[in-house]
């Protein structure tokens, strides 16, 4: 009985060792420059992004980090649960809530990407009403409670929403 129980000893001193956690894998990021933007950041490291909104609304005490991949790499990473959500690139379609979002994706020359919006009454620009027009653009009815139905017939890549003091239960 003492042989056993030295043996078990023995085994039990060597079973004890500091397993590294893959849930909190540190990488060292590579901050991108921005010129003019504010309220977020961009890093990178390897082939992978990161963009961190440091404000997502007024007076906000949090802040949304989200990894942008590849579609190859989605698959092959574990760093999806260390970040509030991913983004596959190229984004090929995307939903915006807020009417100050359309002049950006103009600006960018995407308007094209734009599948879906919230009362699309309110919508002023000219080349996207005339997208609503030839049903290329799709209404997801109120702001406050989209008509998730519609929203997952889309299936876009990116829905952005807004904020104005977190409480917005939509997203």
């Amino acid at each position: 009985m003492k042989y056993v129980l030295i043996v078990f000893l023995f085994i039990f001193s060597f079973s004890c060792k500091d397993v590294l956690s893959s849930d909190t894998l540190e990488v060292q990021l590579n901050p991108i420059e921005l010129k003019y933007a504010k309220g977020f950041k961009i890093s990178e490291f390897g082939e992978h992004k990161v963009l961190e909104v440091t404000r997502p609304w007024p007076n906000a005490t949090t802040s949304n980090s989200y990894l942008i991949l590849s579609p190859t790499s989605e698959t092959t990473t574990n760093l999806i649960k260390n970040f509030d959500g991913t983004i596959i690139k190229p984004i090929e379609n995307i939903v915006v809530t807020s009417t100050t979002h359309i002049p950006s994706l103009e600006l960018l020359q995407v308007e094209d990407k734009l599948i879906g919006f919230p009362e699309t009454e309110y919508i002023s620009s000219s080349k996207t009403r005339q997208r609503i027009e030839e049903g290329k653009l799709r209404d997801l009815g109120k702001n406050e409670s989209i008509n998730t139905e519609v929203l997952l017939e889309l299936n876009p890549d990116v829905v952005v929403g807004f904020g104005v003091d977190g409480v917005n239960k939509t997203f």
